[in-house]
């Protein structure tokens, strides 16, 4: 049974990454400067989820090929990890993982498709 505090952590994180997108240019890890308001106002909400671990998912698009996207999509993963650690989440609670292209939610035969899909998406785990 999950715990009532763990599940309001993981609403509290999906509602707000589902409206506050990490972003990234485009085959690069780098986040872009607007979001970095989004890493620190989503370090405040995991500060009151002290009792949880986080899985941070990267996914991409499919241009490039498959080894160059999965790569691509754990160095934004650590990217947003290390973000994370230097708003003072401790690094112990994080796991980075990527999927490169494995997972599309939209089409990727599209420009706005391409985007919603180079995203980052968190599990939020009960201890």
């Amino acid at each position: 049974m999950i715990k009532p505090e763990v599940a309001l952590c993981r609403k509290d994180v999906e509602d707000f990454t589902s409206n506050n997108a990490i972003l990234f240019d485009v085959g690069e890890a780098i986040l872009k400067p607007e979001s970095i308001k989004t890493i620190n106002r989503l370090a405040l909400l995991l500060k009151n989820c002290s009792d949880t671990d986080i899985h941070v998912q990267g996914h991409t698009d499919s241009d490039a090929s498959e080894q160059r996207n999965m790569t691509l999509s754990i160095d934004r993963a650590e990217a947003v990890v290390d973000a994370l650690v230097a708003q003072g989440i401790d690094s112990e609670r994080m796991f980075a993982k990527g999927y490169g292209e494995s997972m599309p939610i939209y089409t990727n035969e599209t420009i706005e498709g391409k985007r919603k899909n180079r995203r980052t998406v968190f599990s939020i785990i009960g201890k």
